[in-house]
């Protein structure tokens, strides 16, 4: 497919001179270089004909570029169980980044995974993870689907008040966590802490998941 050409135009309106470079390699440090990086073929990584073995072999980064290679497959539960264990090295690595690829790849994997897999999931992960950093971890994942309740909120919040939306979307999506934590054999106390609900409140959605079952 080829693309339309983009014509540089720039629109100046400061009372000052104008007085910056007119060509654009020549607003970088070393334009030559920019030039001949920018100006030629670019990189391609076509990561369908690199081997699992190949991509192992690029620690940290292989982590975020086996998940691409392989988002496709059937089971993400399977793919994620795979992917900690080719990159346990680059694990320890990550954390010392915030878990930032780990983090990345939970919302690029979301859309593969049923909402009755995401305890699980989470479960899988933790494996894989210090103690210390596995309610971390839970806290990240639950929030992050929380917050998915307070967009389906925002739209039942056109026809009955958007902060009521939110706050209704909000409270469901925090009730359907805790019950799936609940459902995986999560003590009380910690989804009480991971999810803000009081004791009380888990104690009733724990008694209708064992009348459910």
């Amino acid at each position: 497919m080829r693309q339309a050409l983009i014509c540089p135009i720039v629109v100046y309106a400061n009372d000052k001179p104008y007085n910056a470079p007119r060509s654009f390699w020549e607003l970088f440090e070393d334009s030559k270089t920019a030039k001949d990086m920018m100006g030629d073929e670019y990189l391609l990584v076509d990561l369908q004909k690199q081997s699992d073995d190949e991509i192992e072999k690029k620690k940290h980064l292989g982590m975020m570029e086996y998940m691409l290679k392989h988002i496709k497959a059937r089971d993400i539960l399977n793919l994620w169980q795979s992917l900690l264990e080719k990159f346990e090295s680059s694990i320890e690595i990550d954390k010392e980044n915030g878990y930032i690829y780990i983090k990345w790849l939970l919302w690029y994997s979301d859309a593969k995974v049923s909402e009755d897999k995401q305890v699980e999931l989470a479960s899988i992960i933790a494996k894989h993870l210090k103690k210390e950093d596995q309610e971390e971890l839970m806290r990240t994942i639950a929030d992050k689907y929380i917050d998915e309740g307070v967009q389906k909120g925002m739209v039942q919040g056109m026809q009955i008040g958007e902060a009521r939306g939110m706050q209704i979307g909000e409270a469901k999506r925090t009730m359907e966590v805790a019950k799936n934590m609940l459902s995986n054999n999560y003590s009380i106390p910690e989804v009480s802490r991971i999810t803000g609900l009081s004791i009380s409140e888990l104690n009733t959605i724990n008694l209708t998941n064992k009348k459910d079952s």
